[in-house]
C-alpha cells in the first residue's frame, strides 16, 4: 500500500512540475523513477536461474524414471 502511494505520488507529480517549471529536469526525474519503478517489478517477478534449472531438471529426471 505504501510502494503504491509512494510510486502514484512520484509519477503523477513529476510531470506537473515539469510541465510548470517549464524544465526539462522533472521530466528527467519522471522517466529515472518510471525505471526505477520497472526495475524493481522486473526483479521482484523474475525466476532465479538456479530455481529453474533445478525443476527442469526435476521434470526431466520424473518423467524418464517412469
Amino acid at each position: 500500500m505504501v510502494k503504491t502511494i509512494i510510486v502514484a505520488t512520484i509519477l503523477f507529480s513529476s510531470p506537473v512540475f515539469a510541465f510548470e517549471t517549464g524544465r526539462d529536469e522533472g521530466m528527467d526525474l519522471f522517466y529515472k523513477a518510471l525505471e526505477n519503478v520497472k526495475q524493481y517489478h522486473l526483479e521482484q517477478t523474475m525466476t532465479q536461474p538456479e530455481d529453474a534449472l533445478d525443476k527442469a531438471l526435476d521434470d526431466f529426471w520424473n518423467t524418464h524414471e517412469q
